[in-house]
């Protein structure tokens, strides 16, 4: 079971319209402590760009459409503005909730961040998306 970090920071300078970035620990001590990180932004009618940290992989993620308005051609994620390197095309219907669909990557840079584009593939539609990664510490 995951458990929230009690000295845990909300805000992340690294992720562009963040609503947050929480620290998790999962039980363990010292050097046996698995880190994981929940970050979570929010694409409002407009792309957005997360950062994973250097050394992390997703472990899951979900999204939610909080509005009646579908995303037009559906959605893609890409290490690059535009790619579909890590999800190349998912559909979001109007009033969506999606969790953990398949990626083509999980795992990214172990000595650099990665940022990540979400994109739809035709239009935001005035949408309003809410992601959520669990990501996990792959190196020590």
């Amino acid at each position: 079971m995951f458990t929230f970090s009690p000295n845990a920071s909300i805000a992340n300078p690294n992720v562009s319209n963040a609503t947050g970035v929480l620290p998790i620990v999962n039980g363990g001590t010292g050097s046996n402590v698995a880190q994981t990180t929940l970050i979570q932004v929010t694409a409002n009618n407009a792309n957005a760009t997360v950062s994973i940290p250097a050394g992390y992989g997703i472990a899951s993620w979900s999204l939610i459409n909080t509005t009646a308005n579908a995303v037009t051609g559906g959605i893609k994620i890409g290490t690059t503005s535009g790619g579909v390197e890590v999800l190349t095309s998912l559909a979001v219907g109007a009033s969506a909730v999606i969790g953990n669909t398949t990626l083509l990557k999980y795992v990214f840079s172990l000595a650099s961040d990665t940022t990540l584009y979400l994109q739809p593939l035709t239009a935001w539609n005035s949408a309003i998306v809410h992601f959520s990664f669990i990501c996990y510490r792959i190196i020590p």
